[in-house]
């Protein structure tokens, strides 16, 4: 079974330290399998605070628990805010990130380079952005199409004159407020958590309100909701904020696994699956949304995953 924790703002040492002693235990009378197993390491895996990675790390928990020979003993799993995961993969405390999103991350991932791998791309193809509702774009704010054109005061006071943003933590925000500086808005950026973030949109479209917002895929909302995009002028590129150029766009989004380069030594198998490990976006909003409206357990939607893509990890655990 899966270790949930807390959401951990700082790293604790003494934790990662009890995990390690106990990735040292074993019955040394077991043997087979069970033997293989207990002599494999304990991963410290790292998910981010959101339910798309979640969803990830589940699935890995349960080709782990599936397959013994992979050379993983039990998992510990651990949610971080992305600088903090960072921190804690770069210093080899977290095994393993999963759902680094590139090329949001890529800040991090140069920062670590010394120490870490980017390992497998898991999906990709995704959008991020802000968005309005589709009955505003063909109301309210009719004609509204592009993000500089909500320097026009109509406009702006049609979404009251508000950008709704989720986690203070998460890169995006820190994108997002040098965008509304790059492009000269004069608009409140609101942080919230990504559960109130999407409360209030929510709440704005049953009542058929104007809202800006940003968003991302993957997520079951696009799946609800009638969105349009915004147009963002301003191609993505590696000048792009960081002290750099900041009316960008959005870049579009890819979602990879990441490890601490002694994880290739200590469990060589494991490494070499999770190069082959990928999953349909499709896929991952499917699963998000079965979460959402049918209240299935995360960890119940990633063993049906890997119980009908079966053929598909046996490949990558044999290949």
């Amino acid at each position: 079974m899966r270790t949930n924790t807390a959401r951990l703002t700082a790293l604790t040492s003494l934790a990662l330290a009890s995990g390690l002693a106990l990735s040292a235990c074993g019955d040394a009378g077991e043997s087979g399998e069970d033997a293989e197993a207990a002599d494999g390491i304990t991963l410290e895996l790292g998910e981010f605070n959101w339910l798309a990675s979640e969803f990830q790390g589940a699935v890995i928990t349960q080709i782990i628990e599936d397959y013994p020979e992979l050379g993983i003993s039990d998992v510990s799993t651990t949610q971080f805010d992305p600088a903090v995961g960072w921190t804690g993969l770069g210093s080899g405390d977290v095994d393993l990130l999963v759902d680094v999103i590139m090329p949001n991350h890529e800040g991090f991932a140069e920062e670590n380079e010394d120490t870490v791998e980017i390992v497998s791309e898991v999906y990709g193809g995704a959008a991020q952005g802000w968005f309005i509702p589709e009955y505003a774009a063909e109301g309210e704010l009719s004609g509204l199409e592009s993000v500089d054109q909500l320097s026009d005061s109509e406009y702006a006071d049609a979404v009251g004159n508000t950008l709704y943003d989720a986690e203070a933590g998460w890169v995006t925000t820190e994108h997002n407020a040098e965008r509304l500086e790059g492009f000269d808005l004069d608009l409140e950026h609101l942080t919230s958590s990504e559960a109130a973030l999407i409360a209030e949109v929510e709440s704005h479209y049953s009542d058929e309100e104007p809202i800006l917002f940003f968003f991302y895929q993957p997520h079951w909302l696009f799946s609800q909701l009638d969105l349009v995009q915004l147009d963002e002028p301003n191609e993505y590129n590696e000048d792009c904020f960081d002290g750099g150029q900041q009316d960008c766009a959005s870049p579009e989004l890819s979602g990879w696994t990441a490890a601490h380069t002694d994880l290739r030594d200590e469990a060589p198998e494991f490494v070499a699956m999770l190069e082959e490990f990928e999953i349909p976006l499709e896929d991952i909003e499917e699963a998000m949304l079965q979460d959402e409206d049918e209240d299935v357990d995360v960890e119940d939607l990633a063993a049906d995953w890997v119980e009908e893509n079966a053929d598909t990890v046996e490949s990558w655990v044999n290949g």
